[in-house]
């Protein structure tokens, strides 16, 4: 009986291991990122005022380059953007987002984001008119 005490143990204590990991890379799996911008941004679909704000892939297997803009509460969405990959030569140790150059006055347009660690960021798809709009701007400059 004491040995089968001690499998139960054993076993109950991989279990619960196995649930301590599971919880410890989901923002690893999400990349979720806090961020706070000073100033209004630009993404695909949106123009985020100043303040703070939750980055994160959606939640898919099939598609790893869906991300999600949220208030810092995460119970709002304001937009649900599509990205290509977009790759660096070497890891940062920090978040890294990208802007394109937009005409003074206006939101910077965010381009590109980077999680910490990887070499594969996400760069945003904008629809075809705001993208048209911002490559003439960004020739201009």
């Amino acid at each position: 009986m004491c040995r089968s005490l001690k499998h139960v143990v054993v076993l109950c204590s991989g279990l619960l291991a196995a649930g301590v990991f599971t919880c410890a890379r989901a923002d690893v799996w999400n990349k979720k990122t806090v961020v706070t911008f000073p100033e209004p941004v630009e993404v695909p679909g949106a123009v985020l005022e100043p303040g703070r704000y939750v980055m994160k892939l959606v939640d898919s297997q099939s598609d790893r380059h869906i991300v999600q803009f949220l208030n810092a509460d995460e119970n709002q969405v304001y937009s649900t953007a599509l990205a290509i990959p977009n790759s660096r030569f070497d890891p940062a140790d920090k978040t890294i987002l990208t802007f394109y150059e937009v005409p003074g006055g206006k939101p910077q347009a965010l381009r590109a984001w980077f999680y910490p660690g990887d070499t594969i960021g996400q760069e945003f798809a904008y629809p075809k008119a705001r993208a048209t709009q911002i490559a003439r701007a960004t020739a201009l400059t």
